[in-house]
């Protein structure tokens, strides 16, 4: 899946986002995304089991140290 969105904000500097999602076997899915303002990266592993999934990701950023996310989720 894709995903793109322009953000306006009339007092600062408008920004732009993309993500995409591509799943490269059953449970495993690689995430990435880029935002214009501030600028940053982000790329990540999500693997889904049954409603659960766990996530893990990376994100830079233009002033701080690499970022690191883990995230557990459910669908019902």
């Amino acid at each position: 899946s894709f995903a793109t969105s322009y953000s306006f904000r009339p007092k600062e500097k408008d920004s732009y986002s993309l993500a995409t999602s591509l799943a490269i076997a059953k449970p495993l899915i690689i995430q990435s995304s880029w935002q214009s303002e501030p600028a940053r990266f982000g790329l990540g592993l999500k693997v889904l089991i049954g409603k659960v999934n766990l996530m893990y990701a990376v994100r830079t950023h233009t002033e701080l140290d690499l970022t690191h996310i883990v995230d557990l989720g459910s669908a019902w």
